[in-house]
């Protein structure tokens, strides 16, 4: 093997991207009709999230190979993050073609299905790749996430537990365990098994992310409202929109609909406010929780310096509306209502704010 596609390899194993990227190039200018450094290039810019230059040297490395399924596997997942999720599927397709029993491109459908919600397809996807490689515990650790997502527990802590004694440093299926211990109610178990996987890799984001919602849930009603969402999303993913406009017309038709008996229309509105208080309860209750959390010692190790201090400033908002609420009762005043109603509404915008910049944790 050319001595620098042997370093750029276990630089790129090692995680040192920079220094593969140099090797690479050298191992490219010196063997320019061999399609393996651009392959791994194409992973390096990939994993640093670079994916238009991904999907340059994938391409260059398909000029050079039309056949290389490295290349078309990463030119599949930059063009999904890139919004290119046809060209994507286009790719996978390709990918599939040149070989159906390689288990990898099953399992790249079943990356792509999951990513899109389709959890039904997902798992038939997944079960292909196990079924040409069973003892993978990348594709065991994904049927698990898989089985989760569609709310097959028992399964899923099966599925982990394979990928576990195949891999027992596999910080993702630890994670994925712990969301299973979380979802049967076993909390401090949970917590003990997402601790474990970020000893095991301090930089998984997902155990992270998930520790901090077992820690979140040790607050029953967080817990209570989580179950309910996560059920509700298995069925009816991206549901917050739509959800919040046929409220909204509920509302609109309760309260404009004068041939509706009195008694039903009070029925009517207290129903849509508790469903719209559902969700609003969801959102709101889990930056509170993240602002408590990042005054505690250990807690606070779940969150970014950045997530701490923006989920205090939304606490801040929090304490200030309910002081302004308490003075407005007090002093019933025009200006004191719009004080007290700016400061609800401080109290909203970053809350929301914060709920997207961490990804809706």
């Amino acid at each position: 093997m050319n001595p620098h596609l042997q370093r750029g390899a276990t630089l790129y194993d090692l995680g040192r991207y920079p220094e593969a990227i140099y090797e690479l190039n050298l191992a490219r200018t010196s063997e320019p009709g061999n399609p393996q450094p651009l392959n791994l290039l194409a992973w390096c810019y990939h994993d640093t999230r670079d994916f238009r230059s991904a999907l340059k040297y994938a391409g260059m490395a398909l000029n050079v190979d039309p056949y290389s399924i490295s290349a078309f596997h990463v030119s599949a997942s930059a063009q999904y993050v890139l919004g290119k999720h046809k060209e994507s599927e286009e790719s996978i397709r390709q990918a599939l073609a040149i070989d159906p029993t390689y288990a990898h491109n099953h399992y790249m459908v079943a990356w792509k299905r999951s990513n899109e919600r389709k959890w039904k397809d997902a798992l038939a996807a997944i079960e292909n790749a196990l079924a040409y490689d069973p003892e993978n515990s990348v594709y065991l650790q994904k049927q698990a996430e898989i089985l989760t997502k569609l709310g097959r527990r028992q399964e899923a802590k099966q599925a982990s537990l394979q990928a576990l004694a195949l891999d027992p440093e596999d910080a993702r299926s630890m994670a994925n365990l712990g969301t299973i211990h979380r979802q049967d109610g076993n909390v401090a178990e949970s917590i003990r098994t997402l601790r474990d996987a970020l000893r095991t890799n301090p930089n998984d984001e997902r155990a992270r992310r998930e520790l901090l919602q077992a820690i979140r849930s040790r607050f029953f009603l967080y817990r209570w409202l989580l179950t309910i969402a996560e059920t509700i999303g298995r069925y009816t993913p991206k549901i917050a929109g739509p959800y919040l406009y046929l409220m909204f017309q509920a509302f609109r038709v309760i309260t404009t609909n004068k041939d509706m008996p009195q008694p039903v229309r009070v029925v009517g509105i207290v129903v849509v406010c508790l469903i719209v208080s559902f969700f609003f309860l969801l959102v709101f209750i889990g930056v509170l929780l993240d602002a408590m959390a990042s005054f505690d010692k250990d807690l606070s190790l779940t969150l970014t310096r950045g997530q701490r201090a923006f989920a205090r400033t939304c606490l801040g908002f929090f304490v200030g509306s309910l002081v302004m609420t308490g003075v407005c009762l007090a002093v019933p005043t025009d200006g004191v209502a719009l004080a007290t109603g700016l400061t609800w509404l401080g109290f909203l915008v970053s809350s929301l704010f914060y709920r997207v910049a961490y990804k809706g944790r």
